[in-house]
């Protein structure tokens, strides 16, 4: 049997553990609610910051390559041309996906879908996506078999070729005797390599009235390129120029502008 003063000092301890321990669990308990939400929070924030400067980062970086894509076909890609952009922004990476046309006659043909991807890490862009231009890589003995040697793109379009005019080739391929066995009905893209350099007007007198022109080659290379760089054959993705269609809108641009000055002259005068 317990004495009364064993059981009073056993009642005061049970009240001493149960008011001070209730408080503690109390205080642990909010303290890991507390923690937890402000982790939640600091990890939401940092999240939206993270998706923000991505999708800033990739649309100035989208922006910037599309501009160079539309200035790259305006100065070369021989009758090509871009149709619509679009682009898709992922994680660091994104991808620019568009539809390339040429003109046949008057009437635009599809010549493919194409993917251009971008990133804001360098490591990442050197192993992302395939920018190769042709179906296959050609093989051969010597770099003249290789370029002498039809490509494709990778549609399967015959790639067009180009000789300088000064430049000494071994062989030249010459289809020009084909021309005659292809149905009047049926219309064909061909690149022209002249014997020296000529103007617009000068290749316009000497082609057949329906002929149309999309695109000139203008020379680039200095007598010192043609000297050490003889023998290569360029293909359409080597060579510069300026299209027919752009050309025709800047000399629309300057007679519109022509006749506005003019009327303000007039205007002026009349005053």
């Amino acid at each position: 049997m317990k004495s009364d003063d064993e059981k009073l000092k056993e009642l005061f301890e049970t009240k001493e553990k149960t008011t001070f321990g209730n408080p503690i669990k109390k205080a642990r308990s909010l303290s890991i609610i507390r923690n937890v939400i402000i982790s939640l929070m600091v990890f939401i924030i940092l999240n939206a910051i993270a998706l923000i400067l991505n999708s800033t980062f990739l649309t100035n970086i989208s922006e910037k390559e599309e501009k160079k894509l539309e200035n790259w076909f305006n100065i070369a890609m021989p009758n090509a041309y871009v149709g619509n952009i679009k682009n898709y922004d992922g994680v660091m990476t994104g991808e620019m996906d568009y539809v390339r046309y040429r003109f046949v006659g008057n009437k635009p043909i599809i010549d493919g879908d194409y993917k251009e991807k971008y990133t804001y890490m360098p490591l990442i862009n050197n192993n992302y996506g395939n920018r190769g231009d042709y179906l296959w890589n050609s093989n051969g003995k010597s770099l003249e078999d290789i370029q002498q040697k039809r490509k494709y793109n990778k549609i399967g379009k015959r790639v067009m070729k180009f000789y300088h005019p000064s430049m000494e080739y071994k062989n030249y391929i010459n289809e020009l005797g084909n021309i005659d066995s292809i149905d009047d009905s049926k219309l064909i893209e061909m690149s022209l390599s002249f014997d020296k350099e000529y103007t617009m007007n000068q290749i316009q007198k000497m082609l057949p009235k329906d002929v149309i022109l999309n695109w000139y080659w203008i020379n680039t290379l200095n007598e010192n390129d043609t000297k050490t760089e003889s023998k290569v054959i360029f293909d359409e993705y080597d060579v510069y120029g300026i299209k027919v269609y752009d050309f025709i809108l800047i000399l629309v641009g300057i007679m519109f502008l022509y006749q506005f000055l003019n009327k303000k002259i007039d205007g002026l005068r009349d005053s």
